[in-house]
């Protein structure tokens, strides 16, 4: 599923660019529809077997009150929604962070950037071949930290990066580290958690992931500003190697 949709989501934008590059832009529009009958024709074939379940009648409130009761019983989901804070601040600012540094700094044309942006994909694609392997041979705790190490050394790498090909190196490490990463905090969240209350699990984890993240990118405005994207990518692989040493000292590293 990782594989499929970091394959759709690099050839989104490389489909956009030839509808484009159609000598009429107004035409774009009846392919778009086409694509979207033709989405329509194949979700009507969609049959999902099994019983449906009567929904209880509970208040909007007390569901509510019971995903958080069950979230904050479950130790080993907080720790590892804690450490996903404090990376997801480094993995948003470094994706804002990369395009200024590329365009302002490499003075990359558009189209060059395209090109060595989609080094990222290629690494998102090249870890979902591979990602069940590792996890078979590592373990779910150790290839969440391997994900750790990947963007500590990529970060580091865009630091020193001159020019495009080592950026390409760095944004590829990236892609791939994102794909362990992001893959094995949903699959760790899932498998951690009843059926009964994915939904209100989902949300509660999703939002408590997202919350550094306006104060990090509003913060990596100002560094930026005044000392250069530079020390971001400094800034960012100390801070997640400083996470890893953390993270090998609990339980979650030794996760199956």
């Amino acid at each position: 599923m990782s594989f499929a949709e970091t394959f759709v989501g690099i050839m989104g934008p490389a489909l956009s660019g030839l509808i484009l590059m159609l000598s009429d832009v107004s035409d774009g529009l009846l392919i778009t529809s086409a694509c979207y009958l033709i989405c329509m024709g194949l979700f009507t074939k969609l049959n999902l077997a099994g019983e449906k379940e009567t929904p209880r009648q509970t208040k909007l409130a007390a569901e509510f009150l019971e995903g958080w009761h069950a979230f904050f019983a479950n130790k080993p989901l907080m720790l590892m929604t804690v450490f996903v804070v404090f990376l997801n601040c480094t993995y948003t600012v470094i994706n804002t962070s990369a395009i200024y540094f590329a365009m302002d700094h490499l003075r990359l044309s558009s189209s060059l950037l395209a090109v060595v942006l989609s080094a990222s994909g290629a690494g998102g694609l090249a870890g979902s071949l591979i990602l069940r392997r590792l996890r078979q041979a590592w373990g779910l705790g150790k290839v969440f930290g391997a994900s750790i190490v990947l963007n500590t050394f990529a970060y580091a790498l865009l630091f020193l990066t001159k020019g495009p090909l080592l950026f390409a190196v760095a944004l590829f490490l990236c892609g791939f580290a994102a794909t362990l990463y992001s893959v094995m905090v949903y699959a760790f969240r899932q498998e951690q958690t009843p059926a009964a209350l994915m939904g209100r699990i989902t949300g509660i984890t999703g939002t408590c992931f997202r919350i550094g993240m306006p104060l990090a990118v509003y913060a990596s405005g100002w560094v930026i500003a005044w000392w250069g994207t530079g020390v971001i990518f400094m800034a960012c692989a100390l801070w997640n190697l400083v996470t890893l040493a953390v993270y090998v000292r609990t339980r979650l590293w030794n996760v199956p």
